[in-house]
């Protein structure tokens, strides 16, 4: 800034103030403020003259030197302008916390922050605006986020409370009202009720489905062998009904040395003991090797091939018009397979091919009139396209 001009020798030059410890003062003012302060600097000459003097009178105080004009300009110098280092976003600049300090020259009497500072101000206000707008977004964030996460927590603990007491109330409902009090069996002829229910597990107390339907069946086939299935229904809020189907025993059988009823099949239902008369009505079976046979449960034979042959012509039999009149069927041999009618004629079917059209063919030939003389005979049926017939009285007919 330009100072006002002087009216004396010294118009139009500009008057130079400095920053002293003490003020801001032009050089020439400064100057005199010292030497009134401290005496006027002695010149070399003078100095010289007053040499012999100043040895007969004790030594002045020792003064401090006044600064010399380049000494003050190099102390007080302007330091130049550094541009602001450009911070990123969040970050902080520490010398903005710190005092401001400038040690400049002024170039007015009226003072001021100087050029640098001029330039800087600005500058640095528009950067600490931005910095506090910044911090300002940032802590909104931040507050939002917080918001949000205890919101959720909220959420999930109130959504795990809901869901912890639904289970808390449907396991209490669970227990404490689905429970069999009552339980009926239907369609028994063979077995009383009480065993029914004793052999499924199914007891007045336990839960209405802590037990499975297949389970309490499979029980019920292997204790009670004559019944075949068991339909398990249960009604809410306490009652189970045994819906029991009983199978019907058709064949009877020697396995390992013991009499045993089958169904059709195939079922263990019942063994005979020793003496123990074979019920009216039942066709007497010659099987191939047995690798398994228990009460309740299906026989097995030690050929899978063997069991699809037995099972084909069982079902045919069972089938046929002359069934009635079979006594036995020989399954030993599965290429000679032999069945005897009536106690006098043995039909011979060879494999299980066509097996059915086989025991139609000899229901048709039994109805031939010739049969009615009481005689024993062979009835071939392996071709069932040319059937044979042969009478033999001594045909053994087991």
């Amino acid at each position: 800034m330009n100072s006002q001009p002087n009216t004396g020798g010294d118009a139009g030059r500009q008057t130079v103030f400095y920053v002293y410890p003490d003020g801001i003062f032009p050089k020439k003012e400064k100057m005199a403020l010292l030497e009134r302060a401290y005496g006027r600097k002695s010149r070399p000459a003078e100095k010289k003259q007053a040499e012999p003097i100043r040895r007969r009178s004790p030594e002045p105080e020792q003064r401090p030197e006044i600064p010399d004009e380049s000494e003050l300009r190099d102390f007080y110098y302007d330091p130049p302008v550094k541009e602001p280092e450009k911070l990123r976003r969040g970050q902080y600049d520490p010398s903005d916390f710190r005092p401001k300090v400038f040690k400049v020259g002024f170039d007015s009497p009226q003072g001021g922050g100087g050029a640098a500072y001029a330039a800087e101000a600005p500058r640095k206000n528009r950067a600490m605006e931005d910095k506090h707008r910044d911090d300002v977004e940032d802590a909104r964030r931040r507050a939002s986020a917080r918001r949000k996460f205890i919101e959720r927590r909220r959420g999930l603990l109130l959504a795990l409370s809901i869901i912890l007491l639904t289970a808390l109330l449907t396991f209490g409902f669970y227990k404490l009202v689905f429970v069999v009090r009552t339980i009926n069996v239907e369609g028994n002829l063979t077995y009383a009720a009480e065993e029914i229910i004793e052999a499924s597990g199914v007891r007045t107390g336990l839960n209405l489905y802590s037990f499975r339907a297949s389970t309490a069946d499979s029980k019920v086939t292997f204790g009670c062998p004559y019944v075949e299935h068991v339909d398990v229904k249960r009604s809410p809020p306490g009652t189970v009904t045994l819906n029991v189907v009983e199978d019907v025993p058709s064949y009877y059988t020697d396995i390992f040395g013991k009499t045993v009823i089958l169904s059709d099949g195939l079922r263990v239902l019942d063994t005979l003991a020793e003496g123990e008369p074979v019920p009216d009505m039942l066709i007497r079976l010659k099987l191939p090797a047995v690798s398994y046979s228990v009460e309740g449960r299906l026989i097995e034979f030690a050929g899978e091939k063997d069991e699809r042959s037995i099972r084909t012509t069982l079902e045919a039999a069972a089938g046929c018009d002359i069934v009635d009149r079979i006594s036995s069927i020989d399954l030993r041999d599965l290429y000679n397979i032999e069945a005897s009618c009536d106690g006098k004629y043995l039909l011979i079917f060879g494999s299980s091919t066509d097996i059915d059209a086989k025991f139609a063919v000899a229901a048709k030939v039994l109805e031939d009139p010739m049969f009615t003389s009481g005689n024993k005979a062979r009835i071939n049926l392996s071709d069932p396209s040319k059937a044979s017939v042969v009478f033999d009285g001594t045909v053994i007919i087991d």
